[in-house]
């Protein structure tokens, strides 16, 4: 049973762990409210860039706990506001599958082939820290 009770510590632990928010920038006295954007255009109010967030994410985490952690950090940090933006970087790789499959019929051997060629690329969120001027 003490196996089995530290087997789910450590699983709770990983997914409450999972999202994180590293940050950038300058520090001023915490703030309580802070107003959350997901589009430049839709901020009304004038404001200056204090900081940026940078996300790291594991298998666990909820692309929700990005708001949340991101929040907590503009709170301690003294942001009026965060900006979290969505990216995505095209690589100019690709990624090339190939698989063939051998079978033998009557008096000979057949080889089937098949490639599959995708664009690679990768996609991510930023947080940019805003301070009400």
């Amino acid at each position: 049973m003490k196996k089995h009770y530290i087997i789910i510590c450590l699983f709770v632990s990983a997914i409450s762990c999972a999202t994180k928010v590293s940050y950038i920038g300058n520090i001023f006295p915490p703030t309580t409210m802070v107003e959350v954007f997901v589009d430049e255009s839709s901020i009304k109010n004038a404001y200056d860039i204090i900081g940026k967030g940078y996300i790291e994410r594991s298998t666990f985490s909820k692309i929700e706990n990005i708001q949340l952690k991101a929040v907590e950090k503009a709170k301690k940090n003294g942001a009026d506001a965060i900006l979290i933006k969505d990216y995505y970087v095209p690589n100019t790789g690709t990624a090339i599958n190939t698989t063939t499959q051998i079978d033998s019929l009557g008096k000979g051997v057949i080889a089937i082939g098949q490639t599959t060629v995708q664009q690679t690329g990768s996609s991510g969120f930023s947080v940019w820290f805003l301070k009400r001027k």
